[in-house]
């Protein structure tokens, strides 16, 4: 809060300092994470943009509402000056921090007053942001995180033990992660005992797929190699300690193949296991949505994919969430204009009743931008638990569009769990 230029002292919400020790070092971490962000010019904007970004990962995990502000001291040898022309040097040692001064970052949203970001140092420069009512929309917009809050796990990733993913890098999108602030990441990767048929290669295929398509048009996906995928995330989680590195896959049409994935996950080695329906039956085949709608009348793909997600959740109980359930829409064909969800609404609620019925949970995936009135109809039809997943298949995707679907499941009455690892509920 910001009286008169100063900045009035108050801790409301506690001393954010005094955390344990463990749980400060990982705090510290990510935020040293958010601190290697660079001004890409050399203006007054971008600094700005990065003094918001340091001091919402300083806040993480705190509430800042109408009648409450949140300050954190950290030493001065640790803060950057945000002046024009200036780049950000790495913030490290603040597990170490004490309450000193100069040096304090204040974030402040208060109805009847204006939100500030201030460094209270002599060679700093303030930023004043916009006024309160409109602070947090725009804050959600610019930054990783927003309201002080965590952002989610990002449950939905592949590297390159997926088969379909090239360039993938495990330890890049660790370090991807950090940068974000997730609290955690759960490498996903493609667990498939489907042949597709007459694929069709497109020219930006990864050569890794292309190599994998037989002349009679068949593509057979590879076996995860288990053993060398479980060794990689040990490696990371060593060398990434400050995040939590889930392991997990993903399974294409499960109810098709029960045995062969009861086989694999009957060894307990997975945390996360998610199900996706990717193929559909075409031709005496089966093949991806794109096939489908270059063939068919685009309403009947989008009923059949709908009509399958009922098969799949009755056949397969081995799944924590379904993963992006408007997979179908990335196809759509833009010759029939934009793919509007409430076309289907009533094939999309009976897929969701089938789904929240069991418990499970819904993945919001920001692949492409999520459709809210899917989540609606979720929570409307009993669906009560929400993961998010960017679907990543290269490092500078983890987390993509995580503010905006985290501001849209909240709106719809969504809430996070107690631990920031958690699954979102109703």
């Amino acid at each position: 809060m910001v009286q008169d230029g100063h900045i009035e002292r108050e801790e409301r919400l506690g001393k954010l300092i005094e955390r344990e020790p463990a749980e400060l070092r990982g705090f510290a971490v990510r935020c040293s994470g958010a601190a290697h962000w660079r001004p890409e010019e050399d203006d007054t904007d971008a600094v700005h943009d990065a003094a918001v970004r340091i001091a919402v990962y300083l806040c993480r995990g705190v509430t800042v509402n109408a009648e409450e502000a949140v300050q954190v001291d950290v030493p001065a040898g640790f803060l950057p000056a945000f002046a024009p022309g200036r780049l950000l040097p790495r913030l490290t040692g603040l597990h170490s921090a004490t309450r000193q001064s100069p040096g304090a970052f204040t974030a402040a949203a208060h109805q009847k007053h204006t939100a500030s970001l201030i460094l209270d140092d002599d060679t700093a420069a303030r930023s004043q942001l916009h006024s309160a009512t409109s602070f947090l929309p725009w804050l959600a917009t610019r930054t990783p995180c927003y309201c002080g809050f965590m952002l989610p796990t990002d449950g939905h990733v592949h590297t390159e033990w997926s088969w379909d993913c090239e360039p993938g890098d495990m330890e890049a999108s660790c370090a991807r992660a950090l940068r974000m602030g997730l609290p955690a990441v759960a490498f996903t990767e493609h667990l498939d005992f489907t042949v597709w048929t007459n694929v069709e290669p497109s020219p930006d295929a990864p050569a890794k797929v292309t190599d994998l398509i037989g002349e009679d048009g068949t593509l057979t996906p590879p076996p995860l190699d288990v053993d060398g995928y479980l060794a990689c995330v040990q490696r990371c989680r060593d060398k990434f300690p400050d995040l939590v590195i889930l392991t997990g896959v993903e399974a294409g049409e499960p109810h098709w193949h029960r045995d062969q994935f009861a086989t694999v996950l009957g060894a307990g080695q997975f945390d996360r296991v998610l199900a996706s329906l990717h193929t559909l039956p075409l031709g005496g085949g089966l093949n991806e949505p794109g096939e489908h709608f270059a063939r068919r009348p685009a309403a009947d793909v989008v009923r059949d994919y709908l009509a399958e997600i009922p098969r799949l959740v009755a056949g397969f109980a081995d799944f924590e969430a379904l993963a992006h359930i408007d997979f179908v829409s990335r196809y759509w064909p833009a010759a029939a204009g934009p793919f509007n969800p409430t076309d289907f609404e009533e094939e999309f609620r009976y897929a969701l009743t089938t789904v929240a019925t069991t418990g499970r949970a819904l993945e919001v995936n920001t692949n492409h931008k999520p459709f809210p009135e899917i989540v609606r109809w979720w929570r409307e039809v009993g669906g009560e638990v929400i993961t998010f997943g960017s679907d990543a298949h290269a490092p500078s995707f983890v987390g993509h569009g995580f503010a905006e679907a985290v501001a849209m499941v909240e709106a719809l009455g969504f809430r996070a769990g107690r631990h920031p690892y958690d699954r979102w509920y109703a």
